[in-house]
């Protein structure tokens, strides 16, 4: 099942993100349903040490995403980066 398949079927009111993967494919959908998001942006050194699996796509890259695309999330309230070590730093 896909996840906006898994959104709509639901009625999920809130995603809670505790995983380490990129946010907006996830915010994407869930601007979509209306869904609320909350992303605590687990640091995950192994993955920005280890250029085969972050693929060339390091955090200070996924934030840049990130900011690209923010402001077409207007259908739904998001927290994103708040488990971050002091939080995003550049």
């Amino acid at each position: 099942m896909t996840l906006k398949k898994h959104l709509e079927n639901t009625k999920t009111d809130i995603v809670v993100d505790l995983s380490y993967a990129d946010i907006v494919e996830m915010l994407k959908s869930c601007n979509e349903f209306g869904v609320k998001y909350v992303n605590s942006a687990l640091e995950n050194t192994m993955i920005d040490e280890n250029e085969d699996l972050f693929a060339g796509f390091p955090l200070i890259e996924r934030i840049r995403y990130f900011e690209k695309f923010k402001k077409g999330f207007t259908n739904t309230s998001a927290i994103v980066c708040s488990g971050m070590n002091p939080g995003v730093v550049q």
